[in-house]
């Protein structure tokens, strides 16, 4: 059995806060990264938050044209059709991530955590299980 990976995916407040609330269970994202189902996606918000403030598991990956994706997850993307638009425009491929099972820490967390110069992603890098349990306290 492959081993779990985490993700830590920085993600605007606005979005964070819909997925949170289960309002929003597929992120998007314009490339797919290297993860699967049972993997754990740790969500960093940025500006102006910039805490790691929850956790979920990755359900699946969907990867489609844009349009046909859009059909598949307009329900639950938690974005609007124009932004959709824009943020896919010109792209052959979308990528949606399928959330499931979302923590909210008590606690969130600043990356520094980790280490003083553990920079926020652009938008996603991997780490490992040890500096998941130092940003969530939670060992899985």
């Amino acid at each position: 059995m492959a081993e779990k990976r985490y993700l830590l995916m920085s993600i605007k407040p606005v979005y964070a806060k819909k997925i949170k609330a289960k309002e929003k269970s597929i992120e998007l994202r314009c490339s797919s990264p290297k993860v699967s189902s049972g993997d754990i996606l740790v969500i960093y918000e940025s500006s102006p938050v910039q805490k790691v403030t929850a956790y979920c598991e990755i359900d699946s990956i969907i990867s489609m044209p844009p349009v046909k994706l859009w059909e598949l997850v307009k329900e639950k993307a938690g974005i609007t059709w124009s932004s959709f638009e824009n943020y896919f425009s010109g792209k052959k491929e979308g990528v949606g991530i399928c959330l499931k099972a979302v923590n909210t820490l008590s606690s969130p967390q600043p990356l520094s955590v980790i280490s003083e110069d553990f920079c926020a992603p652009q938008s996603y890098r991997y780490i490992s299980e040890e500096q998941f349990l130092r940003l969530t306290g939670v060992s899985l």
